[in-house]
């Protein structure tokens, strides 16, 4: 603040005579016009933020120290030149690095162009190396160690997001030229990757011809044309005779069987053979009655192979004394079970043979013929089959009718209270085959002080135009209260005073009854989604979406994700469901 000097006096309010003021700052004898004080215009020396030359001297900002100290003001817009912590030199103005927003000349993770020459990343060398930054967005020339050259950003490389060319198995003409794979060799050989995309003619040992993509024949997902079947049972109606003359134990090691050969001399009739599949190849073992009878040409490569986890739950099905049948036809598709005394069909989905191009569109068409004619279907993923057994077995007891509780309750009879996160989702790890859950409020029952049946919801997302979404209904199968979810519900809403509230239903598990049951109605269809899956597990989709130095890539989700080693599987879709006040 401005205050007049001594020996000064007061003047007319309009007059512009210079006047000596002093300065709380310490300043004395300044110079100013008497109006612009007097009316507030000025109120400060102008030199009260100037720091002196002993101040830049002694202070550092951040990593910053001044070069050359003089009298600053701590807010000037004047560059200067500042030393940093790193050696180098920047010139910054002085209120960027006082207001903290330049704490260091920025260049600190710079590497200069004798290190570039040097340094190596995964499979990939700078070919021009400058000095510049690790952390750059700057795109530049990387050579790989197969001796491609490929423009990729600095920053990808230097943080392992890409660590080659991505062309390194590419293999030559020749090499198709000579390989072989099952029964499949390519009609027109190129050169391509073992992981390409690409749908290609390969050509049967049948001499039939098939259009395939190349990474299902080279990881050996198709291994034959489909059709080596009729050619083995044609060859076999010509034989038929001159092989069942055969008889054990003993078979002239000389004599080949058709599209078998036999490596052993001596058999009995119980006894399996070891033989080589005409289909695809490899060796199996079937019994040589079996195959004098015409029953076992191929090792099944060529027809529907059972998988074992279709087995798994074929018994598991059937141990709940259900006659079942497997690979039962509708409309030329085949599905894996079928349980005629219940009408359902099952669907086992592996997660190699259900990640393939096209499965998507077959697995959809399978759930519609099976709902349009009328049948109950349920779907279960390989990884669920086998990491949440117990509860996936008590889902599917539910759906078939088969569950038996061992105390049956009145509504009355049990208590419903609130439930911590961590208690709720204890009881959903143990309970539901999805597991735990991120919820805003949960409701549980209680009989004699333990919970036998909890209910959560949340909040939806900034888009869903609904106030509350219920994410998780389960309770224990030993107990049986009727009435037990409209109770909860009821509860929610006597507390809450929602206006609305959405759930889905997956289609591959459910039908939706129970939200039809509770009040609420059907709004639409969900479309199909989709998880990926690597090494026998799948992983949601949220948690792959490109993020961070992968939004600055030019390359799609779905491209920087299958040159990772992901592949995607698809579900059949959801359906919402709507309770509204």
């Amino acid at each position: 603040m401005l205050t007049l000097s001594a020996g000064e006096t007061t003047k007319s309010k309009w007059s512009t005579r210079l006047t000596k003021f002093d300065c709380t700052c310490g300043n004395t004898g300044i110079l100013k016009p008497w109006a612009k004080v007097f009316n507030g215009h000025v109120k400060t020396c102008g030199s009260c933020n100037i720091l002196n030359k002993t101040h830049w001297e002694t202070t550092k900002y951040g990593s910053l120290k001044i070069i050359k100290p003089l009298e600053h003001k701590r807010g000037s817009n004047q560059s200067v030149q500042w030393q940093c912590d790193c050696g180098k030199e920047a010139n910054i103005p002085v209120s960027r690095v006082t207001s903290g927003k330049a704490k260091s000349c920025g260049r600190c993770n710079e590497i200069n162009k004798k290190e570039w020459e040097t340094k190596k990343f995964g499979k990939l060398k700078m070919k021009f190396p400058e000095d510049i930054s690790k952390s750059s967005g700057k795109k530049v020339t990387w050579l790989c160690d197969c001796g491609k050259d490929m423009i990729i950003s600095i920053i990808d490389v230097t943080r392992g997001h890409t660590k080659s060319c991505g062309k390194c198995d590419v293999l030559p003409t020749k090499f198709w030229v000579k390989s072989k794979f099952g029964r499949l060799k390519l009609n027109k050989p190129s050169e391509l990757s073992l992981r390409s995309n690409k749908q290609m003619e390969w050509l049967c040992d049948c001499g039939n011809v098939l259009s395939a993509i190349v990474q299902n024949v080279t990881r050996g997902r198709t291994t034959c044309c489909g059709k080596c079947r009729n050619e083995v049972d044609t060859w076999y109606s010509k034989h038929k005779e001159q092989i069942r003359s055969l008889k054990p134990p003993i078979v002239p090691k000389s004599i080949p069987i058709g599209p078998f050969v036999l490596l052993e001399d001596v058999y009995k009739t119980n006894q399996p053979v070891l033989s080589i599949c005409a289909a695809c190849g490899q060796s199996y073992r079937p019994r040589w009655e079996h195959v004098r009878l015409g029953k076992a040409l191929t090792c099944g490569c060529s027809t529907n192979r059972v998988s074992k986890g279709q087995l798994g739950l074929n018994d598991f099905v059937k141990s709940l004394e259900f006659e079942t049948k497997l690979e039962h036809k509708i409309k030329n598709m085949a599905y894996d079970i079928y349980v005629p005394e219940r009408n359902t069909l099952f669907e086992f989905q592996g997660l190699k043979w259900h990640s393939t191009p096209g499965s998507k569109q077959r697995d959809q068409t399978k759930y519609q013929t099976a709902k349009n004619l009328r049948y109950d279907f349920i779907s279960v993923y390989e990884d669920e089959w086998n990491s949440r057994n117990q509860q996936i077995k008590q889902l599917i007891r539910n759906r078939l009718g088969k569950t038996k509780p061992k105390i049956k309750l009145r509504a009355s009879a049990v208590k419903i209270n609130k439930v911590s996160s961590k208690e709720a989702n204890q009881f959903y790890e143990e309970f539901h085959y999805i597991g735990k859950c991120r919820s805003v409020v949960s409701y549980g029952v209680y009989c004699n002080e333990q919970l036998i049946a909890c209910c959560s919801l949340s909040k939806p997302t900034r888009q869903s135009k609904y106030q509350w979404e219920l994410i998780r209904m389960t309770s224990n199968p030993e107990y049986r209260v009727h009435g037990v979810w409209a109770k909860m519900l009821s509860k929610f809403i006597f507390e809450f005073g929602p206006e609305t509230i959405v759930s889905f239903s997956d289609n591959r598990l459910f039908t939706g009854k129970v939200y039809d049951n509770l009040g609420f109605r059907h709004d639409g269809d969900i479309p199909q989604g989709y998880y990926w899956t690597k090494g026998g597990k799948r992983f949601n989709k949220s948690g792959l979406r490109k993020r961070g130095v992968e939004r600055h890539s030019t390359q799609t989700e779905t491209e920087l994700r299958e040159s990772q080693g992901f592949t995607k599987i698809w579900d059949l879709g959801k359906k919402r469901w709507v309770w509204e006040r």
